[in-house]
């Protein structure tokens, strides 16, 4: 969680948005306890809280933060007002991936958007990444589609950190 902060953190500072995406409510209360002006979506939210959020995050420049369950704002959001995501945990399919990393990748964005994906080193995240890339390669194969980043180069560079 260090780490995720100071990716946040770093973020604010430079005068951005960021995007956070999580799956478990106490992460997102972590996170939303060290953020106090952040906002949240997630799956216990009404839908009229949900868009309160996502027009705060969109509209209000003293929010920087949104906090966001994977499965509540993976699809049907606009969250352009950041070319920042993160994603403090992960989903099981790539799917989910892509379907998170569009929320701000959409019709209005006016920036190149940056993704990060916090692994921890010896937990299960490493595991779940695997599974994901796994199934990318798969869907890639199935229906021909082809990553603009050839994923060796993203081992490489993770395994760089992990000497």
């Amino acid at each position: 969680m260090q780490e995720v902060c100071e990716y946040i953190g770093g973020g604010v500072e430079g005068g951005g948005e960021v995007v956070v995406f999580i799956h478990q409510k106490e992460i997102a209360n972590v996170l939303l306890v060290k953020y106090t002006n952040a906002v949240s979506v997630r799956g216990d939210d009404s839908m009229e809280q949900r868009q309160i959020a996502v027009d705060r995050f969109q509209n209000d420049s003293n929010v920087k933060i949104i906090i966001c369950s994977i499965k509540a704002a993976g699809v049907g959001l606009t969250l352009t007002a950041s070319s920042r995501v993160a994603f403090v945990e992960l989903p099981w399919h790539p799917a989910d991936c892509e379907q998170c990393e569009d929320r701000t990748h959409r019709i209005g964005q006016k920036n190149s958007v940056q993704v990060s994906y916090f692994l921890g080193k010896d937990t299960i995240d490493e595991d779940i990444y695997k599974i994901i890339e796994s199934k990318r390669i798969v869907a890639n194969s199935v229906t021909g589609t082809q990553d603009n980043v050839q994923r060796e180069i993203i081992e490489k560079f993770k395994n760089l950190f992990s000497k």
